[in-house]
């Protein structure tokens, strides 16, 4: 994965986050009875409820009406929303671009096997 920067360095992170296959089991029908966390969102976003530290983005293929369910439950039961939505975002490779000071990098991105959850990258957060 090479360096990974200290995510809490800075005064406020932003955080992109996908929703199926990320923070939600993948699935090609979203309805509501299929969306179930997987392992490691609770905790990751439980810690990125500090909002003095992080922004947090959900950026999704699914429309809007698609995600109403997995955005309240998460409110619901961990009392966690997100700063921001996208939705309806293409199907493909998401790139951040962005620009870095002398001895800082100013961006960092983690790619995790689909359904096995965000439990690898929670320290990144701490």
């Amino acid at each position: 994965m090479g360096t990974v920067l200290n995510l809490c360095e800075s005064s406020i992170t932003t955080v992109f986050l996908d929703m199926d296959g990320t923070l939600v089991k993948h699935n090609y029908t979203p309805l509501e009875t299929l969306d179930e966390y997987l392992p490691g969102t609770i905790e990751l976003l439980t810690q990125l409820k500090n909002k003095e530290k992080f922004y947090c983005i959900l950026t999704t293929g699914r429309a809007e009406i698609e995600c109403i369910y997995v955005l309240e439950k998460i409110k619901k039961d961990l009392g966690f929303t997100f700063d921001r939505c996208l939705y309806l975002l293409p199907v493909g490779v998401r790139a951040l671009v962005n620009d870095s000071k002398t001895t800082i990098n100013k961006a960092q991105g983690f790619c995790i096997p689909r359904d096995q959850g965000p439990t690898e990258i929670i320290k990144h957060f701490l």
